[in-house]
């Protein structure tokens, strides 16, 4: 036991009964934590072989899904390297707008890996999905990085622990960054939807396109509130600011068009 390591048979001869029982529990609680902290470091990281895999099938089998799956996931967010290195050619390759081209692939597994990556999925029609969860997982993984560099900073035991407070707030504040995305859209539907949109207006009679606020001469510079505005009014104190959004705006828009306003 650990114990005897340490001290000796003959250091724990010269302890009481009860010296030694404490002596036995120390050992035990140092034994649980060392078998936990192997646990720990024998464990996978967080991630999801099987969405890394449907979404590289996915990318080779469309090649629209290499940009929808390029706007979630980058290629530091799959695990093994070998998707990686998937992951880079493909992406590279669609930059230039070419097929993905399947040479130099015996790094990767060789083509029966690419080959058993395409049976992987029916369809690239969920793609997105299977992005998703392995941008999650690589999330995962960055906080875990994030939480040791962190605890690395704290047993330092620095003086100045506003700036390691600053330094773990910027590491957490890195990784929440990328829960941040931004899908791309096709140009084609939002043009016709804004045609559209225009044609209703050219259509329509007067000048207000949104709801009137009762002020003529707001409404002519504004068309009316329009749906999806944040409007806000400016002013010093006691200005009159409260009694004009609520006693002239919201309840003229409320009462003269309910139709058209929503409250909660």
């Amino acid at each position: 036991m650990l114990g005897y390591g340490v001290l000796g048979r003959a250091g724990l001869c010269g302890f009481s009964a009860r010296q030694k029982y404490s002596w036995g529990l120390i050992v035990m609680a140092v034994s649980d934590i060392t078998d936990e902290l192997k646990q720990l470091a024998d464990k996978a990281p967080p991630h999801d072989l099987e969405a890394e895999q449907a979404t590289l099938g996915a990318m080779l089998i469309e090649p629209g899904a290499t940009a929808r799956a390029m706007s979630i996931v980058e290629e530091d967010d799959f695990y093994p390297e070998a998707h990686r290195l998937i992951f880079r050619a493909m992406s590279a390759v669609a930059q230039r707008n070419e097929p993905v081209d399947l040479g130099h692939i015996e790094t990767v597994g060789g083509g029966d890996y690419l080959t058993a990556l395409i049976g992987k999925v029916p369809t690239a029609a969920h793609v997105t999905r299977y992005a998703n969860i392995v941008a999650e997982k690589s999330l995962l993984r960055k906080l875990i990085r994030a939480g040791a560099d962190i605890q690395g900073l704290a047993y330092e035991n620095p003086e100045d622990v506003g700036e390691v407070l600053d330094r773990a707030e910027q590491n957490i504040f890195e990784v929440a960054q990328r829960r941040i995305s931004t899908d791309f859209v096709s140009v084609g539907p939002l043009v016709t939807e804004t045609f559209e949109k225009l044609d209703r207006i050219f259509r329509q009679p007067g000048y207000l396109t949104g709801v009137p606020t009762g002020l003529r001469e707001l409404d002519k510079r504004t068309a009316g509130l329009q749906n999806g505005d944040l409007i806000i009014i400016a002013g010093r104190p006691s200005m009159g600011k409260t009694s004009m959004a609520v006693a002239n705006l919201a309840l003229h828009a409320a009462v003269q068009h309910p139709s058209s306003t929503r409250w909660g």
